[in-house]
């Protein structure tokens, strides 16, 4: 009966993370997509539920399908994973793509508080997923096989970590969010920040598709032919432009003077960014923003909704705040027509 009633709660939370409606029950079960409800169905009841059960064809989870659900706003869907999580729910298992809830959020930018969720519980992005060789992958995935020398046994691996993800499909706030986190633990900033991943990362960004999609010098991607399950790509050539200004920052005005040799790359518009970038913080030896820096009330950037006492403030209007000088101008269209100084 205890299984029975805890499988019944899993398919009660299923249906509340999908969006079930009324009339597709029969008209008996009414489902709300509040987190309280939510909560409920997870750990109110004695029972509970299987935090880790497959739920459809593609072998999501759960806690995948609470990132990719399109029927809760982006900006809720933390506290529904929140509750995923403290139900016990693993973040590191994939779907039959081998991509995980971190790989999903990454490459569709889906929930970012809900990625520090997970980056809270120790997921790397910067790792690929992990398989045994049995596991069964969709042909879709591009894989390679590796070895663990302790134990000799092969495994499956994705060849995209879901920070390569956040790149590939140039996702600035997902990737501000991760390299932020990294620059505030010494160990890992030695390990993926350095000259040469930076320089890794940056050549990710001049071989994506999508950068040719958004900025037009070729046909549109895979997200944009349909390929993507329906959710195009809302980056801009801004976007990329604004990585770029982060990692040449990170290099403290070395990365594009440590390569030279590309073949053919410098002629890539984000190439030639990336230089006047780098030839800018020489000149000027600081970040030259139209900003002053306060500690005030919790306020949330404007772009990316991150929350901090320690935002940059419009200088003239002091009403809005963003995490960088990349998105003051990513958002600089929309606000101008309210700024006015005090």
């Amino acid at each position: 009966i205890d299984w029975a009633l805890k499988t019944a709660n899993t398919l009660l939370a299923t249906f509340a993370l999908k969006g079930v409606t009324e009339a597709e029950c029969g008209g008996t079960l009414i489902l709300r997509h509040d987190p309280s409800y939510f909560s409920r169905i997870c750990t109110a009841r004695k029972e509970g539920i299987f935090p880790d059960a497959v739920i459809d064809g593609d072998r999501a989870t759960l806690l995948i399908l609470a990132f990719q659900t399109d029927s809760i706003p982006d900006d809720q869907k933390h506290k529904f994973i929140q509750t995923l999580l403290e139900c016990g729910a693993n973040p590191f298992i994939p779907d039959a793509q081998g991509l995980t809830a971190a790989h999903k959020s990454c490459y569709y930018a889906f929930s970012l508080p809900g990625l520090s969720l997970l980056l809270d519980r120790h997921v790397n992005p910067f790792t690929p997923t992990l398989l045994p060789t049995t596991n069964n992958l969709s042909s879709s995935c591009t894989t390679l096989t590796l070895i663990n020398p302790e134990t000799n046994r092969k495994y499956k691996a994705i060849d995209m970590s879901p920070f390569e993800f956040a790149l590939n499909q140039g996702n600035y706030s997902v990737v501000k969010i991760i390299l932020d986190r990294v620059s505030s633990d010494p160990k890992q900033k030695e390990q993926y920040l350095n000259l040469s991943k930076l320089w890794t990362y940056f050549l990710e960004l001049l071989g994506t598709s999508v950068w040719g999609c958004v900025s037009g010098e070729s046909g549109p991607c895979q997200r944009c032919k349909g390929e993507g399950g329906g959710n195009k790509h809302k980056t801009t050539v801004e976007h990329f432009k604004a990585i770029v200004d982060y990692l040449v920052e990170k290099g403290e005005g070395k990365l594009m003077a440590s390569r030279r040799s590309t073949r053919g790359k410098k002629s890539h518009e984000l190439w030639k960014h990336g230089e006047k970038r780098e030839k800018e913080l020489k000149e000027k030896g600081r970040l030259d923003g139209k900003f002053v820096e306060k500690q005030r009330e919790k306020r949330e950037c404007e772009v990316c909704g991150i929350e901090s006492k320690k935002l940059m403030v419009c200088a003239r209007c002091q009403k809005v705040c963003y995490c960088s000088v990349e998105h003051q101008k990513l958002d600089w269209k929309k606000h101008k027509g309210v700024c006015k100084a005090p």
